[in-house]
């Protein structure tokens, strides 16, 4: 006899179990709950410990708390401008306090004597004796057990917390021949110190304790996790198999300049995450990768090295933390136009890479002057980067052109009363 998986439950209807019949499976369908796993993946809100519940007697005033009361009396009037006030009587051993609910007439037929219930609320003294005005209510019936669940209720379809509990109980029994089934090997679950799937969905239905409940909780929230990131996965070798990528050159000139240039050396992990992105750079599909780290440790660094691989273009986005800093572009933008990233204070250290050292910054720079820039295309110097670029200014352009401040490149304008 096979275990039981996930897909088996998605078949079996809620019709099976017992005390389900047409007018609940309705019901049930109406919050979404059309089988056994529905059913079972339909996890409670709270649960009430009732080895530790505050009794009446522990109330205080002006201070929230849960308490599970056994209704005494339900009582009906109305009151001014013709507002609904249903007024009840509650209490356990230890004492008994007035719970009142305005503008909440359907609270008369839901609240009848000698029923259970839990009460989450703010007591408050009137008249001499404690009341709660507007709690939340949990209906939880006769439930026994140290730890009662909580289910989302709905008084539209008619559904109770102890029936959705009765009838999740049902299913966790009638799967017990079989058990089911688990994706996570055991070797795995030991490592990881997760409880098996069967385990935890009984864990969160029919906890013994409260802790047997976070153990539950953590496994499921465990398949979720394994279930998105299944699928991310299998999403991504589809679109491996089926979109070709750029093979980008990953050893060109500037990747090497831009490491020469460092003033230090990379970390094991920068090391590691570089070569990791240049392996997918250079590969026949499309990259698809989240580079993450704490703050300072070396994403912008990162990112600027994998960015000349790019056929020897430098690409700078947006990032959550902001764009890439002014001083890592000005960096990136020397390595690209022949000079370096480094600190020096002569011009000795930059002399390999054909530049020089711009000693008030302390980086090396493509050029300090006009005269520097014997590149056609880019004769006139940035100074303020220490780059060779087409434009500085408006007059290095055409009369019907202008001098993009970003990028420092001559752009067509359209000429005036056109």
């Amino acid at each position: 006899m096979t275990a039981l998986t996930l897909r088996d439950l998605a078949g079996i209807g809620v019709e099976r179990l017992k005390g389900v019949g047409e007018k609940k499976v309705a019901a049930l369908g109406e919050v979404g709950v059309a089988t056994v796993l529905d059913l079972l993946t339909t996890y409670p809100r709270r649960w009430v410990d009732r080895t530790n519940e505050c009794r009446v007697s522990d109330l205080v005033p002006g201070q929230e708390a849960l308490v599970l009361v056994t209704v005494r009396s339900v009582t009906k009037r109305v009151g001014r401008n013709r507002r609904p006030i249903v007024e009840a009587i509650v209490g356990d051993g230890s004492g008994r306090f007035h719970v009142v609910f305005f503008n909440q007439p359907w609270r008369e037929k839901q609240l009848r004597p000698e029923l259970q219930i839990a009460l989450f609320g703010k007591p408050d003294v009137y008249r001499g004796s404690l009341q709660m005005t507007n709690p939340i209510v949990d209906l939880i019936g006769d439930r026994t057990g140290r730890i009662v669940p909580i289910y989302p209720q709905s008084e539209k379809s008619g559904l109770s917390t102890w029936e959705i509990a009765g009838w999740v109980e049902d299913a966790l029994h009638r799967c017990e021949p079989r058990g089911l089934a688990d994706p996570v090997p055991a070797e795995v679950r030991r490592r990881l110190g997760l409880v098996a799937r069967h385990e935890a969905l009984r864990g969160i239905h029919l906890p013994e304790t409260m802790a047997e409940k976070g153990e539950a909780r953590r496994r499921l929230a465990f398949d979720e996790l394994l279930r998105v990131q299944t699928l991310l996965v299998m999403r991504k070798r589809a679109l491996e198999r089926e979109q070709k990528g750029i093979r980008h050159v990953v050893d060109g000139e500037l990747v090497g300049r831009l490491r020469a240039s460092l003033p230090f050396p990379l970390t094991g992990a920068q090391e590691r995450t570089i070569d990791e992105i240049t392996a997918d750079l250079g590969g026949p599909h499309p990259m698809h990768r989240l580079l993450q780290g704490d703050v300072g440790a070396g994403k912008t660094l990162v990112a600027v090295s994998a960015m000349p691989a790019c056929d020897g273009e430098l690409h700078f986005d947006v990032t959550p933390e902001g764009s890439l800093d002014a001083s890592s572009a000005d960096a990136a933008d020397a390595v690209a136009d022949g000079g370096s990233a480094g600190a020096c204070v002569d011009d000795a250290p930059c002399a390999a890479l054909g530049s020089r050292c711009d000693r008030p910054t302390g980086l090396c720079v493509a050029c300090l002057g006009d005269a520097e820039c014997r590149d056609p295309a880019r004769p006139r110097c940035d100074v303020t980067r220490g780059v060779c670029v087409a434009c500085v200014d408006a007059s290095d352009c055409g009369p019907r052109a202008a001098c993009e401040p970003t990028t420092h490149r001559c752009v067509g304008t359209c000429a005036e009363g056109m």
